[in-house]
């Protein structure tokens, strides 16, 4: 799956908890979101944030390595993924064009980022936060 369809399955999960009063991964992610902020880009907390909404090495690479000449936009949107769990996990800015296809790459010459599931040994689950580890299954 994709990026921006990883972004979108979570906050769906999300909502879906919240109909319920509560959302302790809305709760997880913030928790997560902060030491990322704290941390900036190239920590490990903030590898371990973007590992969330990631299904294999490439995609974590997109949301975790700035590479020379990148759209400034890819920036843009790793800033809000992380900004948006901390202002509110429940906004619809996944939605709303904050973060929006480009994130998958494909634009501008710039490579599609490969979508398919690809962490055999666990690697990538593995370098998620303890309360994050398992993404439910919410169709989007």
């Amino acid at each position: 799956m994709g990026i921006l369809k990883n972004l979108k399955r979570m906050h769906a999960a999300v909502i879906a908890q919240q109909v319920n009063g509560d959302s302790p991964l809305g709760t997880a992610l913030n928790n997560a979101a902060v030491p990322a902020l704290l941390g900036g880009m190239g920590s490990k907390a903030f590898e371990s944030y973007m590992a969330v909404f990631v299904d294999n090495p490439d995609q974590l690479a997109r949301l975790t390595v700035q590479k020379a000449g990148e759209p400034f936009y890819v920036s843009q949107m790793r800033a809000y993924i992380v900004s948006n769990a901390i202002c509110d996990i429940t906004t619809t800015a996944f939605l709303n064009n904050r973060v929006d296809a480009r994130i998958d790459g494909g634009q501008a010459g710039e490579p599609v980022v490969p979508d398919a599931s690809n962490d055999p040994n666990g690697e990538i689950a593995a370098l998620r936060p303890a309360d994050l580890k398992v993404i439910p299954d919410v169709h989007i």
